[in-house]
């Protein structure tokens, strides 16, 4: 389980880096896209949290 969770952030790492490139480069406004696959990181994050919890 724990290496879902090194996973999870390494992928969120890896979306979060894609971003701050982008504004690095000036474009202040992220797409809709870009977004997206933030927000499905953070969720894929809090769920493997909660699961390695609930299995201790």
């Amino acid at each position: 389980m724990g290496g879902d969770l090194v996973e999870a952030f390494a992928d969120l790492e890896s979306v979060a880096s894609a971003c701050r490139k982008l504004l690095a480069e000036n474009s202040w406004r992220l797409a809709d896209s870009d977004i997206v696959d933030v927000t499905r990181c953070l969720h894929r994050v809090e769920s493997t949290v909660r699961r390695c919890r609930s299995r201790r």
